[in-house]
Formats: C-alpha cells, sequence, structure tokens
C-alpha cells in the first residue's frame, strides 16, 4: 500500500444489525474535528422502479446482486484520488424500493467510511479499503433490533419482518456474509465496550506521527503489518 494518498478508507462489515452504523457514528463522534465521508451501502440498492410494485416485493433484498457495488467501489475511489473530489450519492426509498431524483453530495474527506452488510464480498471494494472491520453480534439481538427498527423506519410490520429475515436475510447473511469475515482486518463484538475501543482504534490511524501528516494534508500512508488488524504509517 506504499504511495500518496489522501484519505484512508475503512470499511465497517457484518450481519444486519450488528452495530455497523451505530460504529460508523461513534467514529463520526470521536472524530469531530476530521473531515470524513460517510457512504453506507443502504444508499446503494438497484432501482426497481421498472417493475410493477408487486413484482418489487418479491424480490431478495439481501443477495449482493440488488446491490450497486460497483458503483460504490467507484465512488469510494474517486474520494480517495483527488481531495477536492466529490460524489453524488443516491437517495434510496425502502417504502418504494426506487432511488430518488434527488442525490447527496458527498465530498473527499481526511476519512472515508463505508458501511454494509456485503461491502466485503466485492473484490474491487475491497482492494480500495485500506482498513476492514467485521462487527458481529448474537443473533437473538440482532433479530430484535431489526424488528424495532424496520417497523419503525421503513413501514414494516414485524411479521413480514419476521418473515424476511428467515426467508432472506439469514440464508444470505450463512452465504454471504459469513464467509466474507475472512477479509477483515479485525473482527469486533459488537458491544459497548468493543465499539469504542474499536473507534478509538480507528481514531488513532490518522493521527501524525513525527508530524509527517498534518491536518488538512489528508491521512496518513498505511501498510498493513504482518499481524492481521495491524496497520503501520509509513
Amino acid at each position: 500500500m506504499a504511495g500518496k494518498r489522501f484519505s484512508l478508507a475503512v470499511g465497517i462489515a457484518g450481519p444486519t444489525c450488528a452495530g455497523k452504523t451505530t460504529l460508523a457514528y461513534r467514529i463520526i463522534q470521536l472524530l469531530a474535528r476530521v473531515q470524513v465521508g460517510y457512504l453506507p451501502q443502504d444508499a446503494y440498492y438497484k432501482d426497481q422502479g421498472h417493475l410493477p410494485p408487486y413484482a418489487r416485493e418479491r424480490i431478495n433484498y439481501d443477495h449482493p446482486a440488488v446491490l450497486d457495488l460497483d458503483l460504490l467501489a467507484v465512488h469510494v475511489e474517486h474520494l480517495k484520488g483527488d481531495p477536492n473530489s466529490q460524489v453524488d450519492m443516491p437517495v434510496y426509498d425502502y417504502a418504494t424500493h426506487t432511488r430518488g431524483l434527488a442525490t447527496r453530495i458527498v465530498k473527499s474527506a481526511q476519512l472515508i467510511l463505508v458501511e454494509g452488510t456485503l461491502i466485503l464480498t466485492n473484490e474491487a471494494l475491497r482492494c480500495l479499503l485500506d482498513y476492514k472491520i467485521y462487527i458481529d453480534y448474537p443473533e437473538d439481538i440482532r433479530l430484535r433490533r431489526r424488528m424495532e427498527r424496520d417497523v419503525a423506519e421503513r413501514g414494516r410490520t414485524e411479521k413480514s419482518v419476521r418473515e424476511q429475515y428467515y426467508s432472506t436475510v439469514k440464508p444470505m447473511y450463512e452465504e454471504f456474509v459469513v464467509p466474507s469475515q475472512q477479509y477483515a482486518d479485525k473482527i469486533v463484538f459488537g458491544d459497548e465496550d468493543g465499539m469504542e475501543v474499536e473507534a478509538s482504534f480507528v481514531g488513532s490511524l490518522l493521527r501524525p506521527r513525527n508530524g509527517e501528516a498534518r491536518r488538512g494534508e489528508g491521512g496518513p500512508v498505511l501498510k498493513m503489518g504482518v499481524d492481521r488488524g495491524v496497520l503501520v504509517a509509513v
């Protein structure tokens, strides 16, 4: 990983409702003085507006094929390569399974956070991530969290959430998400203590060493150490 770069790209993966978004927000809170570009996988679902509503409901939204991870990779590459760049992140509507005409502008920053269940399944995206985290947590708690979230935020019923979980979420977790943890640099338990320690570690990756990476000049150049999960600023 030698060479100049303007941003540090960190990926946060793991099963549904394990704490990925919570960790991302904790990192953003902790690094209040650092510019952060946040690219959640959930914004990159493919538009299903060409299908009638009944057909949209039959799609397996937990399969990598429904996500435009190649576009996400292009956006990460663009933001990492030019400190003056910006991308138009899609805006996805869960209720209709469509993308709106509007987009959200995400600007290049010292830290690029990419978060989602399936981000480590895409090779192009993996290669752009300087540090990859996989969060895990007990299944019963994850299911409860998902039910609470989808009912409150996505207009679902508890019955539909449970049916989807056992028909597609869990099978796709076993087929795609679990195997993807082999690409992680660190596997983290998603409790409060684990989140706090990991957020602090990510913050430490952006601290300058010997004045080489002053604020405003981008993050440090990183290379992987010999041990899994060790990053060394050079």
